[in-house]
C-alpha cells in the first residue's frame, strides 16, 4: 500500500538591511590618499562574536544563507522580570489582560534592561576610520523595516538608542552598534499545496530558498544584511 505523503511545511527567514554611510568631509592627509571605506561588520560566521581585526566575517557578508549570515532575534522576553501579574489576571478570559501582558517585554522600550537583555541583541561593529574632524556617519534601516527593529550604539560605556549621526570622534575610535528585533509576526501563505511561515516577518526579501521543516511554530531568527557603503 503506498505511503500517504506527509504535508511539508516550508519556512522562510525575513531580512533586515542595515546600511552605514559616512560623509568623509575634512579627512586626514592619509585618508585623502586612500578614502575611507564605511565598513559595517556583523557576526556573519555565527560564532558569537564580530571579527574586527581579521576577515572571518567578511566572506559572503552580502548574501544570507542558512549557516552563513548574521541573524537577530525578536527581543520579546522579560529579562528583568518587570512585567507583573495583577490579582485576578488569570481568573478570567479577558482580551485586555492578554494585550497588556503581550505588550510588556524588553523591546517595548528604548532601554537595554541589563546584561541579559544585551545578550539578546545582535552585535555589529564599525572598525576605526581615518577621518577628519568634520566627518560624520549614519546608520540606517529602510523605512518599511523600522517598526520591526531598533538600533542601539554604545556611548559613554552603555548601549543607548541610536539618535542622530555618528561623530568623527566615534568613527575614529570604532563604533559598537547593536540591533534589536522588536516583534514577531506570523505570515502564512498557501502556495502549491505548501505552507510558508510562521516566523518573524519584517518587510524585506526572503533570504535563501525555503527549507522543508516540521510543522512546529514559534519565533525563529531573522536575517541581517549589512551592505558597506563607500565614503
Amino acid at each position: 500500500m503506498p505511503e500517504t505523503p506527509r504535508r511539508r511545511v516550508l519556512r522562510r527567514t525575513a531580512v533586515v538591511t542595515v546600511a552605514l554611510l559616512v560623509a568623509a568631509t575634512g579627512t586626514t592627509a592619509a585618508a585623502r590618499k586612500q578614502p575611507p571605506v564605511a565598513d559595517l561588520r556583523a557576526d556573519v560566521n555565527q560564532d558569537g562574536r564580530v571579527d574586527v581585526a581579521g576577515s572571518s566575517d567578511e566572506a559572503g557578508e552580502e548574501a544570507w544563507r542558512p549557516g552563513r549570515g548574521a541573524v537577530f532575534l525578536a527581543n520579546v522576553d522579560d529579562d528583568s522580570r518587570r512585567c507583573r501579574l495583577r490579582p485576578g489576571d488569570l481568573d478570567r478570559i479577558d482580551p485586555a489582560v492578554d494585550e497588556r501582558l503581550a505588550a510588556c517585554h524588553d523591546a517595548a522600550d528604548e532601554r537595554v534592561n541589563g546584561v541579559r537583555d544585551e545578550a539578546d541583541l545582535a552585535p555589529l561593529r564599525v572598525p576605526p576610520l581615518a577621518v577628519g574632524d568634520q566627518a560624520s556617519g549614519r546608520l540606517e534601516v529602510p523605512a518599511a523595516q523600522r517598526p520591526y527593529v531598533r538600533l542601539f550604539v554604545r556611548r559613554d560605556g552603555a548601549l543607548r538608542a541610536l539618535r542622530g549621526p555618528l561623530t568623527a570622534r566615534e568613527l575614529r575610535a570604532g563604533v559598537e552598534p547593536a540591533l534589536e528585533g522588536r516583534d514577531v509576526c506570523a505570515v502564512v501563505e498557501h502556495r502549491a499545496g505548501a505552507v510558508t511561515g510562521p516566523g518573524p516577518q519584517a518587510p524585506g526579501r526572503a533570504a535563501g530558498p525555503a527549507r522543508p521543516a516540521s510543522a512546529e511554530t514559534g519565533p525563529r531568527p531573522g536575517a541581517l544584511r549589512k551592505p558597506s557603503v563607500s565614503a
